[in-house]
């Protein structure tokens, strides 16, 4: 899968792919309380991420380490992804979260 062609490509190689995207659901904004606040990992999108994981009970695919630190809270998959070569982009169970609350 390319990532390297926009917003539009990502959408594209992911329909190629069969990976269904995800909506945030007030499910997932919900969960976003229970996730842990580490100085060190301020990001709030990470979080939105780690929440949805959370609130889907889905393992989270991700190369970036600092998502190790929430291995209590949900399956963190990291290495395969690095070895893949996924990168940090997000993926639980082929499906990828783009889509805004409604």
């Amino acid at each position: 899968m390319n990532l390297k062609r926009g917003l539009e490509g990502l959408i594209l190689a992911c329909q190629h792919e069969a990976i269904d995207r995800l909506p945030i659901t007030n499910d997932h904004l919900l969960a976003y309380d229970q996730v842990p606040f580490f100085d060190a990992h301020r990001d709030p999108f990470d979080r939105l991420i780690l929440a949805t994981a959370l609130a889907e009970g889905m393992p989270l695919i991700s190369a970036d380490e600092k998502f190790s630190r929430y291995q209590d809270l949900v399956d963190v998959i990291w290495e395969t992804a690095f070895r893949y070569h996924i990168g940090p982009q997000i993926l639980t169970r082929a499906r990828i979260s783009l889509s805004a609350p409604r």
